[in-house]
């Protein structure tokens, strides 16, 4: 890492120039990403109900709806009806519109004296307003039309409009859109023009009709294709505010801010063009992309920035600074900048596209920031470098800022109230994670696109407006199959007239579920009805299979071909809702399936082959049908994410322990997430589910830091106490001020227009908050049962190859054992002449010289003679270790030494920290020992007389 910080610092220029070329080319292809807000992002690509979905709607069309509402106090007059049919004429007109269904086209089915009509109620305009009054009661008085297309005060319409549902073309929504927009400001009024900010108003058409509106699919998707770009306008500058403030806080240098903006935004038009090549749309989640960038991608710039002042400050060269902080910062950018890539990028471990979209994307971006960050931070710092300063240092009773004094107090709490008692930290969580633990089991899963929005949203008031007057303007296809020509029969049309009557009697506390429920046996029932002049005893399907093959000719093939197939072996059950919960939506339907299944309503299972006769299908179905992989998308995100960041944590720290101790206090504010998602309703949606993984990639950061500070302090001081205090003292207000950042980048998406958005934007703020106080918290209680060995200091490590290779003290052991063996141990380092160990003295420790040499010296007659000498290798005081007796010899260092002192207590360390290594070398001490005590056993022996 130094040396590409340094090869990027000196040629910054072709650095820089590089970039723009990159970026130029990236931002041609990222300016072609199409933008995909439609409900088959929520549709599990491996769906097994989408077959039956397809087959649906070849036989009785697409559910894909747009529809314009009509709202007048005076709609059956002679005028506005003659507005209203212009309107109808052209919409009719619109590429993509395959049927409508409006007071034009439905069937106005009565007895007109003693013959059947079954013309539209609107085939021919009333041409006197007594006519028109006439078409009203008409229209209020048939039952397939009263609050199903005119509202039950007469006042309200709706004209809709079947739609070929196009994939193929990213455009075709908008267009529909448009040309209804088009329509109704020619015929009724142009609508105000929006002001620049608000792109998506809920504005309405009004002039020759009082109040006309557009619903449908078309509408929702250019509407969020509105909100996205409302979005980006709103959340982006409040982004970069935060940042900018960021860094005017930490660092007193906004010009800094140029570092993490630049990378954000070339790392932006990098992932954008490689989102275009892979086929990811921009959607209801990867929008955020470029929002998150600029505040979670900006840490590490602003740690790189931060590190080189203080470098700098050091060395009082820039260059040298530079190349400081790559050694320094390399491993740990890297592992960081790993963790976050896996948060984001595990969830698309998920069978959704909008989920597997973000996850790709924006573990590309995360990528890509981090490439950027270590490609032109350098440069940056080779051209800004020189007018970047750091605002003056605190000195010696100068005041605090509100920061640094909260800080120091959370520090001095945390080392006195919980880490000497770390009961008070483990009845802290305990307390906290039960109610957590039981509330989380209370969490629902929802998935449906309408309860995306906010209730104020132009979506959401068009469609309660709608529902109050009319019916919902989403559909549910309950579809019954039997052989051809089974359904003119009587006995198998009384088993859909049972099956649809069931549906509309389902209720929740007195409240039907359905606005409304059609089949072809309201049509039957109605014309048996007006054949019986209007007595509603006759208001059912006859017993009489001649009855209602004469009924059938009553009727068109176009009337009727969305409730039954051509062939008559399959009836469908058109259902109209507004049910906005995939979680209630699946239990109707498991509901539904039950009673159709029971035999109940009549034969729908077919005892030779075990199937049911019927099919509950529709966009809306196979959304709801999304909930499932979203629960598990869930569990497979959160679950790669431990295990990826366990073997990588396992693999920095050469210790499975370490790698499973790292994770621990990052789940816990999982956990509390959740509870409050349970105890508040908070649903598990697309947007919240990302929460876990996220979190977690992102809060291991600070605990990654702060193992390697005490690591690092460990080996300075000795002490774990020592080396814990002086973690927990420096690192309290680093923690703090990233987090804050993190949760204030999070809180900015708050702001979205979409409400799963929101949530996960608002969890994870609060996840960011409650990891600061668990880390401080947990970690170094935890770090006190483990001794922290990084993979690149057992690489790093130089010993000479005689000291493995002869010393006792090593024997059996390999090179990599004998390494980290070296690195949890007490290592010293003295100058020539030092005098290590003194004769007379007592002592409890022995050495190993790892370097350099040293003169044993031993009094005799009074005068200091050295006797021996020590190299690379060899052991000296290991009696020490048996009883605390007088040293025999002084040793003193001859030229520069390291050595490896062993007492007890690292004796006991090293047991609890590496068991088998430990082994291994207890063996080897015990043969030294054994040794010695056999030679000093012969020598007195023959001493004697």
């Amino acid at each position: 890492m130094k040396k590409l910080f340094l090869l990027s610092y000196d040629h910054p220029w072709m650095v820089l120039c590089l970039v723009v070329l990159l970026t130029g080319i990236s931002g041609i292809f990222a300016l072609r990403l199409r933008v995909d807000v439609s409900m088959d992002a929520l549709i599990p690509m491996a769906s097994s109900k989408i077959e039956g979905y397809e087959k649906a709607k070849k036989l009785f069309g697409s559910d894909v709806v747009a529809g314009v509402y009509v709202k007048d106090p005076a709609l059956f007059t002679v005028a506005r009806l003659q507005v209203l049919r212009q309107v109808y004429d052209d919409l009719i007109k619109i590429d993509g519109v395959e049927k409508t269904e409006s007071l034009f086209t439905i069937n106005n089915i009565r007895n007109d004296g003693g013959a059947i009509d079954t013309n539209p109620l609107l085939d021919s305009l009333p041409a006197t307003e007594d006519e028109a009054a006439q078409k009203k009661k008409h229209a209020l008085d048939n039952p397939l039309i009263r609050g199903r297309l005119v509202s039950l005060n007469g006042q309200s319409t709706i004209i809709t409009l079947y739609l070929a549902d196009t994939k193929q073309d990213p455009k075709f929504s908008k267009n529909v859109h448009d040309a209804i927009e088009a329509v109704l400001d020619r015929h009724v009024g142009k609508c105000a023009e929006a002001p620049w900010w608000r792109r998506a108003p809920d504005q309405h058409h009004s002039g020759k009709l009082d109040d006309v509106f557009q619903i449908g699919a078309p509408f929702v998707e250019t509407s969020m294709t509105d909100y996205l770009l409302n979005d980006q306008v709103l959340l982006l500058p409040i982004s970069a505010l935060v940042l900018l403030l960021f860094i005017g806080y930490s660092l007193n240098s906004y010009l800094s801010a140029v570092v993490p903006l630049s990378n954000a935004m070339v790392s932006t038009f990098w992932t954008g063009a490689v989102m275009y090549w892979l086929g990811l749309p921009i959607n209801f989640l990867t929008y955020t992309i470029p929002a998150m960038m600029i505040v979670i991608g900006s840490l590490e710039d602003i740690h790189i920035v931060a590190a080189f002042l203080e470098a700098r400050r050091e060395t009082g060269d820039s260059r040298e600074a530079v190349g400081l902080i790559g050694r320094r910062l390399g491993m740990i950018m890297i592992c960081t900048s790993l963790t976050t890539i896996i948060g984001f990028g595990s969830n698309a471990f998920t069978d959704l596209p909008a989920m597997y979209a973000f996850g790709i994307g924006s573990a590309i971006a995360m990528t890509f920031n981090f490439l950027a960050t270590i490609l032109m931070a350098p440069a940056y710092l080779r051209i800004l470098g020189s007018r970047i300063r750091h605002g003056e240092q605190h000195s010696e009773g100068k005041q605090q800022n509100w920061a640094e004094q909260v800080s120091g107090q959370l520090g001095k709490f945390v080392i006195h109230s919980l880490i000497y008692h770390p009961q008070r930290m483990y009845l802290g969580l305990c307390v906290c994670l039960i109610p957590a633990a039981f509330f989380m089991f209370k969490i629902e899963l929802n998935n449906d696109l309408f309860s995306f929005f906010k209730k104020e949203s132009s979506i959401i008031v068009r469609n309660d407006v709608l529902q109050k007057n009319l019916t919902g303007a989403r559909l549910i296809y309950v579809q019954l199959n039997k052989e051809p020509g089974a359904f003119k029969a009587s006995q198998n049309m009384q088993i859909a007239e049972k099956a649809t009557k069931y549906l509309k009697g389902i209720e929740d506390k007195g409240v039907k579920e359905f606005d409304s429920v059609t089949s072809i046996t309201d049509y039957i029932a109605l014309i048996n009805r007006e054949m019986n002049e209007g007595n509603e005893k006759f208001d059912c399907v006859p017993d009489n299979d001649k009855a209602i093959a004469q009924y059938l000719l009553l009727l068109q093939r176009k009337d009727i071909e969305r409730y039954v197939s051509g062939d008559f072996a399959s009836v469908n059950i058109v259902v109209r809702h507004n049910i906005n919960s995939s979680t209630h939506l699946n239990e109707l339907i498991g509901r539904i399936e039950r009673e159709l299944g029971s035999g109940r309503l009549g034969a729908l299972h077919d005892e030779k082959t075990g199937k049911d006769l019927f099919r509950i299908t529709g966009k809306d179905v196979l959304v709801a049908d999304g909930v499932d992989s979203i629960a598990t998308g869930q569990v497979s995100s959160i679950s790669v994410d431990i295990i990826i960041i366990v073997l990588m944590m396992s693999g920095v720290f050469l210790s499975w322990r370490a790698g499973l101790l790292s994770m621990v206090p990052n789940l816990i504010p999982i956990v509390f997430i959740f509870g409050v998602m349970g105890c508040f309703h908070v649903p598990l949606n697309i947007g919240t589910s990302m929460v876990g993984a996220i979190c977690i990639g992102i809060a291991v950061d600070d605990t990654i830091h702060f193992m390697l500070t005490y690591n690092q302090h460990l080996k300075t001081l000795g002490s774990e106490k020592a080396a814990l205090e002086e973690t927990i003292s420096g690192e309290v207000l680093p923690v703090i001020v990233s987090a804050a950042a993190l949760a204030a980048g999070f809180f900015v998406l708050g702001f979205s227009s979409f409400v799963p958005v929101a949530q996960f934007g608002t969890l994870c703020g609060i996840c960011m908050l409650l990891a600061v106080f668990v880390d401080l918290g947990l970690t170094p209680i935890l770090l006190s049962t483990v001794r922290l060995i990084t993979l690149w200091e057992v690489v790093g490590l130089k010993l000479q190859e005689s000291v493995i290779r002869t010393s006792l003290l090593f024997q059996d052991m390999q090179k990599w054992q004998v390494r980290r063996l070296v690195l949890a141990s007490n290592l010293i380092e003295f100058p020539p002449d030092y005098r290590l160990i003194t004769e007379g003295n007592e002592g409890d420790s022995m050495f190993v010289v790892l370097e350099g040499e040293l003169a044993v010296l031993k009094n005799i007659n009074g005068k200091e003679q050295k006797v021996s000498q020590l190299k690379a290798g060899d052991v000296v005081g290991e009696i020490a270790l048996i009883c605390k007796e007088k040293r025999t010899a002084s040793v003193v260092s001859e030229t520069w030494v390291k050595l490896l002192a062993v007492d007890w207590n690292s004796l006991e360390k090293l047991r609890r920290w590496m068991p088998y290594i430990a082994c291994t070398f207890f063996l080897n001490i015990s043969r030294i020992l054994g040794t010695r005590l056999i030679h000093k056993f012969e020598k007195s022996q023959s001493t004697r007389p």
